[in-house]
């Protein structure tokens, strides 16, 4: 299809025009688009605006969006667009392709409104991805609305990565050192049930108030 000239103008709601092949929208849609283009010729209106057009033939076409930074509620609305038509967000939102990109660029400042599109459209990998910037959310702060829309599965996910990672940081720091004992004495004896002691009070403490987010740098620090 390289070189071929576009065969259908796709007019959005805000009279946006996207010049398009219809092979190539029909190739990727598994839903025949939606069956939009049943008796069109030239032109095909549809209801999305222009901005939401704009990504969505991005990802179906594969081409870099390098355009001005796009909020993550059009890139949300461009995916809803793409399910609708019948494209495989799932397979198009994988590294490096646009989609994936798209999401990515979010997932440092907004983590977990992004984890929340990938679990809704179950784009998996872009949910691993985004989940190493979910270290220290609390999720007693997270919202109905986004429990609802990343859906039971994902949720139990994010559940489960922050008890995994708080239940082997505690299995490492209460197994208490092991003692080298060079020679007898109940000085020694002492200092070892003393270093116990201190050993177990720190790593208690640390424990106690460690994040799922916790470095090794802070866990070798001092208390």
């Amino acid at each position: 299809m390289a070189g071929a000239y576009p065969d259908l103008v796709l007019v959005a709601a805000d009279n946006s025009r996207f010049f398009v092949h219809l092979s190539i929208l029909l190739q990727a849609s598994n839903n025949n688009f939606a069956n939009v283009f049943h008796n069109v010729r030239e032109s095909l209106h549809v209801p999305e605006s222009g901005p939401i057009m704009d990504i969505a033939l991005h990802v179906i076409y594969g081409i870099p969006y390098v355009h001005r930074p796009v909020s993550l509620d059009i890139i949300e609305a461009a995916v809803e667009a793409l399910v609708k038509y019948g494209i495989a967000v799932e397979i198009f939102a994988t590294p490096p392709l646009p989609l994936y990109e798209l999401l990515m660029s979010h997932a440092p400042f907004r983590p977990i409104e992004t984890y929340a599109i990938a679990g809704r459209f179950g784009m998996e990998i872009v949910a691993v991805a985004t989940s190493s910037h979910l270290l220290g959310y609390d999720t007693s702060n997270l919202s109905d609305e986004l429990a609802v829309k990343m859906g039971s599965v994902y949720l139990r996910r994010l559940c489960d990565l922050h008890s995994s990672r708080l239940k082997t940081l505690k299995d490492i720091v209460l197994r208490p050192p092991r003692v080298h004992v060079v020679n007898s004495g109940r000085g020694q004896e002492t200092a070892h049930r003393e270093l116990g002691q201190m050993w177990a009070f720190a790593a208690a403490q640390l424990v106690w108030e460690a994040l799922p987010s916790e470095s090794p740098t802070v866990i070798r620090m001092p208390m």
